[in-house]
């Protein structure tokens, strides 16, 4: 149910808290709310679950500091193949157009 992204986003929040002072505790707990019924009139019931999830900032800070490694290093190559580098290009075209 809890997925990886959401693993990295709860590990990050955590990293971000103590960076800032504060002392989380070593998990989290989100709660989902599924359809359980709905009425003629339209009113929805739900059913909710509560699911603890486990936190490590030290993951979010391997993270970050790969990021930052990777910023700071060489850019690759473009492709043709690469969707991102297309979009880049066109981003790039359109600002020098204005300038």
């Amino acid at each position: 149910m809890v997925t990886n992204g959401i693993t990295v986003q709860l590990d990050s929040y955590h990293f971000l808290l103590e960076k800032n002072g504060f002392q989380p505790a070593d998990h989290a707990f989100l709660l989902y709310y599924s359809p359980a019924h709905v009425a003629e009139n339209g009113h929805v019931a739900f059913e909710t679950t509560l699911v603890k999830v486990p936190v490590n900032p030290r993951n979010a800070e391997r993270l970050f500091y790969r990021a930052l490694d990777v910023l700071s290093g060489e850019l690759p190559e473009s492709s043709l193949e690469c969707g991102f580098c297309a979009w880049e290009k066109q981003v790039r075209v359109k600002a020098f157009a204005r300038a």
